[in-house]
């Protein structure tokens, strides 16, 4: 049963985008091979020049559009050498299907590579919150399932932090939602700034966020924080002094069930801070399944207190 899962979900674009350009470009070479060798073995009046879609459109979709052209011309050549060899003379004919050829392959190329840009377009955009560009729910669960395995593999800590405001409703109240969504754009700009490059941001939706901080123990999250906390108030002591933030961190030594958990427990962590008073931090360990107090350093206490 598992086998049959495991194939159902087996997504056979994703497999071949993952590879890399070498192996792609030897498999439109091996396919366009074996269509040319099928066309030479096969009767003069067997009609298989459509197969040369398939090498034609691999080349477009994995590698280039400019690939789909190339392969494209080759296919014309081939099935124009091909006349030229069985029907021993160079009528016409031959000439005008070989132009034929090159309009038709070279057309399903350009299709075949717009197509997939659109194809990308929308993976991109299932992956990102419309509002600020950030990564959103879907996308975090994918990135906490790699650092799950990297955990468990090599033993590499990785933090949580879930990121609420508190009352932001009043800015929406007082200054209308235009007005919050700007906000919320220029907090989104202000996390992704502020964190490293192979960290990863989202937006969880509304005026909550989880940063992914891979590779980060108790002491380093504790600074990360420090600095993203700093940078947030700066933005608010800017833009709307009656907001705050509470932010629950969690540094996973072990690793939950399932992204879902983790996330949980990281709301979980923040929504302490809301019940004692709001606008604070609160740095916790995940170990063993469990969630543990975190020895804060004396710069991450002044955040606390």
């Amino acid at each position: 049963m598992i086998s049959v899962v495991k194939l159902v979900h087996f997504n056979i674009t994703v497999w071949f985008g993952k590879r890399s350009r070498l192996a792609r470009v030897s498999t439109a070479i091996f396919i366009f091979t074996v269509v040319a060798l099928a066309l030479h073995f096969a009767p003069p009046d067997a009609h298989i020049f459509a197969l040369f879609l398939v090498p034609i459109s691999f080349a477009a979709w994995f590698i280039s559009r400019p690939a789909g052209w190339v392969g494209a011309a080759l296919a014309s050549a081939v099935l124009f050498t091909y006349e030229i060899q069985h029907n021993h003379e160079r009528s016409a004919v031959v000439f005008l299907n070989f132009f034929l050829n090159m309009g038709m392959y070279s057309f399903f190329a350009l299709i075949t590579s717009q197509v997939r840009s659109m194809y990308a377009r929308e993976q991109e955009l299932s992956l990102h919150d419309p509002l600020t560009g950030l990564l959103n729910r879907r996308a975090m669960d994918g990135a906490l399932g790699v650092e799950s395995r990297r955990l468990r593999r090599r033993h590499y800590p990785f933090t949580l932090a879930y990121i609420d405001l508190d009352d932001f409703k009043k800015i929406n109240d007082l200054h209308g939602h235009a007005m919050g969504d700007a906000y919320i754009q220029q907090l989104a700009m202000v996390l992704k700034s502020t964190v490293r490059a192979t960290d990863f941001v989202a937006r969880m939706g509304g005026d909550e966020f989880v940063l992914l901080l891979p590779e980060t123990g108790p002491t380093a999250a504790q600074l990360a924080i420090a600095k993203v906390q700093e940078n947030v108030l700066a933005l608010i002591q800017q833009r709307a002094p009656a907001v705050t933030v509470s932010i629950g961190v969690i540094t996973f030594e072990t690793t939950a069930e399932t992204p879902a958990d983790m996330i949980r427990v990281a709301d979980e962590a923040m929504y302490e801070v809301k019940h004692s008073g709001k606008n604070r931090v609160t740095y916790k360990i995940f170990r063993a399944g469990a969630v543990w107090p975190a020895v804060v350093t004396p710069k991450a206490m002044k955040l606390i207190g």
